[in-house]
């Protein structure tokens, strides 16, 4: 199948299998429709078609309708999390200023882009460093959850990419000096030794660094960010790790399709699972695999790759 119309199907796929902003149950999470209409305004723009483009750009418009005047917000004009009540999440700046970005860009409307980089701008005000839930009810986090940093960083990324804001060189990067200065990995909390290593976040806020030097630029973080890469890629003898997670019994870890498996890799589990991992299923537990995990991994070594191919600069 062409790569055209593999891309065509998956998008069909996604419209059929996808509610639209108005279908949202109640207590829903914004980011689930907002993660998928970026997805929306990805398709407008490549798929050929007069009548796939109207179906997108009806998408797009229902959901920036939902965003900007049905969702609540705090006082400060921040979205919420969720529908219910006003709650803010360090993970929601992930995709909701990016989706906006999009349809901005996608529009030509400079009003999109300008909320988009409140959005960021207001949450990492909140929440600095950036604390994991606040306000709503009784399920807040407060602490400085390293896979919600990393989150808020490669979401506020997503928005500099669109509008080149250099106010974002300051917002969007990550600490990287609250990492285990033993072995270049993040604790599950990062300002708290006593909770796990996790690789998970450690992957993706090292992804945030490449991201940042190649569009910031910025390049102070560049020598531990290649610490952490290179502590993510060690040799060694693979155990694996133990799991705090009550859920890590109730589910297998999957087996690759393939029979690739890691050469002595520290990190990696022989079918090429990322490990230590946070648990998918509750943030303050050790997991035993991560599909987010593996997708870190790509999203790491893509601003990585494309860092070598421009000469590495500043380190």
């Amino acid at each position: 199948m062409r790569a055209s119309a593999l891309f065509e199907h998956v998008f069909q796929e996604y419209e059929k299998t996808t509610p639209k902003p108005v279908d949202t149950p109640p207590a829903a999470a914004l980011m689930r429709t907002a993660s998928g209409s970026f997805l929306d305004t990805l398709a407008q723009i490549t798929l050929p078609g007069e009548s796939i483009g109207v179906t997108y750009a009806r998408a797009i418009q229902e959901q920036l309708e939902y965003t900007l005047t049905v969702v609540p917000r705090t006082s400060d004009g921040a979205n919420s999390h969720h529908i219910e009540q006003v709650q803010l999440w360090a993970d929601s700046v992930y995709v909701i200023p990016p989706f906006l970005t999009s349809a901005g860009v996608l529009q030509n409307n400079k009003t999109l882009l300008t909320e988009a980089y409140m959005q960021v701008s207001t949450a990492f005000h909140l929440l600095v460093l950036w604390k994991h839930i606040l306000l709503g009810g009784n399920d807040q986090d407060h602490g400085f959850w390293s896979t919600g940093n990393g989150w808020a960083a490669a979401g506020a990324l997503r928005v500099l990419s669109a509008i080149a804001c250099p106010q974002y060189a300051e917002m969007g990067y990550i600490r990287i000096c609250l990492q285990d200065l033993d072995s270049y990995l993040f604790h599950n909390y990062a300002n708290d030794s006593s909770t796990f290593l996790d690789v998970s976040s450690t992957v993706l806020l090292t992804s945030t660094v490449y991201r940042l030097a190649l569009i910031g630029p910025v390049y102070k973080h560049l020598p531990l960010a290649e610490k952490c890469r290179e502590a993510l890629s060690a040799n060694g003898q693979y155990s694996p790790a133990s799991t705090t997670s009550s859920a890590y019994s109730s589910y297998a870890v999957p087996s690759p399709t393939s029979q690739l498996v890691s050469a002595g890799l520290l990190h990696f589990s022989p079918q090429m699972w990322l490990e230590p991992v946070v648990d998918s299923y509750d943030w303050y537990l050790q997991g035993g695999s991560s599909p987010e995990g593996q997708a870190f991994v790509v999203e790491m070594y893509a601003p990585w790759r494309d860092w070598v191919e421009a000469g590495a600069v500043n380190v």
